[in-house]
């Protein structure tokens, strides 16, 4: 790895890896057929299915006042800290990426912690956590 070229690097299993790293033997990036958002509630599974037709999904707690593409309402725990308006995930042509809009518990992804009103790219298989709720991101090919 060289200061240079820091997304070379592939982080151990395990590790923290800042978002948007990605292996040097990583192919083109290849549109999915279909991403889902994989939330873990209590001892039940749900697959959210994404569809990117507007290509930005606004993700929180919705309610009447506070519409959201992604409600994450039903998934919640008192203590699950999803703020209203917390994140936006967004296709592009060279991926898909998540950006906290400055939401009051953050978000994370593999553990690091996202700067907010900054996008970064996901990889399958990402784990993205909006303040305490764990999510999933999985792309079908």
């Amino acid at each position: 790895m060289t200061d240079d070229h820091p997304t070379d690097a592939i982080p151990m299993p395990g590790t923290p890896r800042p978002p948007g790293e990605v292996p040097s033997s990583a192919t083109e990036w290849v549109m999915p057929r279909e991403v889902l958002l994989e939330v873990q509630f209590e001892r039940k599974k749900t697959r959210i299915p994404l569809d990117f037709a507007d290509t930005a999904l606004l993700v929180g707690r919705g309610d009447s006042d506070t519409p959201v593409d992604i409600n994450l309402t039903s998934h919640l725990q008192a203590a699950s800290g999803v703020s209203r308006q917390h994140a936006l995930l967004t296709q592009r042509a060279d991926g898909i990426y998540v950006e906290d809009l400055a939401s009051t518990n953050g978000t994370r992804i593999n553990g690091f912690t996202l700067p907010a009103n900054q996008p970064y790219r996901l990889r399958n298989s990402d784990e993205i956590e909006f303040g305490q709720l764990r999510t999933i991101i999985r792309f079908k090919t």
